[in-house]
């Protein structure tokens, strides 16, 4: 399998199939607007993945210094265990290979209706390089972990991601 990726913007071919794989993988409190995810801001890359024609999976980041955050991540539902995500991972950790990945991710621990995907996923993302951190946010009923690649993120660090992205999407102070 080589994977090719690229850039999404309004004029993508497929932005249909993307934006179904968006909101399908990702919960609508977990989601910013479509619209805004389009919009064309420094330090964002939103990437579609492709095998030959076919379109696999998505990744966002927003780097902030040498932090990466990595947003979203998703493979489409039928094509998962097939090594996509994989190899998605390998060339977003080769692309900022020289900076902290992180990630939030639902709490493992927590109890849910989808802990079993969630233990999956963490066991996943241990298995490919992440640590837990043991930074978390609480929202609502949802809490959020941090894992990173590359370094070790702070609570600090994680707080001031968010206060930066809450800036970049909307506008606030």
């Amino acid at each position: 399998m080589v994977l090719s990726k690229k850039r999404i913007t309004l004029s993508a071919n497929d932005t249909a199939q993307i934006r179904n794989l968006y909101e399908e993988a990702f919960p609508s409190n977990e989601r910013i607007g479509w619209e805004r995810l389009l919009t064309d801001l420094p330090n964002v890359e939103f990437y579609a993945y492709y095998d030959g024609d076919e379109f696999v999976g998505l990744t966002y980041t927003y780097r902030k210094s040498s932090i990466v955050w990595w947003f979203y991540f998703a493979v489409k539902s039928e094509l998962r265990g097939r090594g996509y995500g994989t190899e998605m991972l390998k060339m977003v950790s080769a692309q900022y290979q020289d900076d902290v990945l992180m990630m939030d991710i639902e709490d493992p621990k927590q109890d849910a209706d989808n802990k079993a995907q969630r233990v999956r996923r963490y066991n996943f993302y241990k298995q490919m390089g992440f640590q837990d951190t043991e930074a978390a946010k609480q929202f609502d009923d949802l809490r959020m972990i941090i894992l990173s690649k590359g370094g070790i993120i702070s609570q600090a660090d994680y707080e001031m991601m968010l206060d930066d992205i809450w800036k970049v999407y909307f506008g606030e102070e």
